[in-house]
């Protein structure tokens, strides 16, 4: 029984610490951190992204811009498996064209 618990918390942890990447809109943002909404239909999703000093990101960013983030650390899954919180590496803002759908991320 005692090595199936340390396997499961290796498991665990191996799988809320890779690396992450999410396209959304930017709900609100602060110095330190963004909201994003992921998903579609009912399945949205906000997930909590904390900005670092190192953390590379557009000055122009604002709320309702689509952006890419590239992460890692995840904490805390919601029911539906899902990161609610991670730290950002790179935020990138995404192009629309005129029919609102994503051209570059950049």
């Amino acid at each position: 029984m005692k090595k199936l618990m340390i396997g499961l918390v290796l498991v665990l942890a191996a799988a809320t610490s890779h690396a992450s990447e999410y396209r959304g809109t930017v709900q609100s943002m602060t110095p330190t951190s963004l909201n994003l909404i992921v998903g579609t239909g009912e399945a949205l999703r906000l997930i909590t992204i904390q900005l670092t000093p190192t953390t590379t990101r557009p000055a122009n960013l604002q709320p309702g811009d689509i952006a890419l983030v590239s992460g890692h650390c995840c904490f805390g899954l919601s029911r539906a498996a899902m990161p609610t919180e991670m730290i950002a590496d790179t935020v990138k803002k995404c192009e629309t064209d005129e029919y609102g759908l994503v051209k570059d991320c950049h």
